[in-house]
């Protein structure tokens, strides 16, 4: 979905939290236990290398601590044994390079899938070296495409 979707569906739905530095590429709609992040260049590159403002962001990235909330066979609520389980047999491998920006995912292709244990929607300050216990329960989930022009920004 492009920006202009998501909020004609929920409303602006800004990010305010501390660490953006104003880039006002962040959402957050707590009432729906749902962030994320817009891609900056995602079908948004003319041919001339540049980003074409008119056309609206899409989202690239949403973290769900929705209850009950299902994604890939992976359910909230379910243990991270089988979580890995499931995303091991719909062929996701887990992405450990360290110096990798995705370190801690679970990935297929571009797709890429972090579990969380503490149903926090703002992931910016949590710790991305740990995986979880096999019997800890997954409580946030984070979907992400990833979007390789996104990453060479500096701003």
């Amino acid at each position: 979905m492009t920006q202009t979707e998501v909020e004609g569906l929920y409303g602006e739905g800004a990010d305010d939290i501390e660490g953006c530095f104003g880039c006002g590429m962040d959402f957050s709609y707590p009432e729906l236990e749902l962030s994320g992040r817009y891609s900056e260049t995602l079908d948004r590159m003319d041919k001339n290398g540049e980003i074409d403002s008119i056309k609206s962001p899409k989202v690239k990235k949403i973290t769900i601590a929705k209850e009950n909330f299902s994604i890939l066979g992976v359910q909230l609520g379910s243990s991270f044994k089988d979580a890995r389980r499931t995303l091991e047999r719909k062929g996701f491998k887990l992405q450990s390079n360290e110096n990798e920006y995705y370190y801690n995912y679970y990935y297929k292709g571009n797709l890429f899938i972090k579990l969380w244990w503490d149903n926090a929607l703002y992931n910016l300050n949590l710790n991305h070296g740990y995986l979880g216990e096999d019997a800890e329960k997954v409580t946030s989930i984070t979907l992400e495409v990833r979007v390789k022009e996104d990453e060479e920004i500096v701003y």
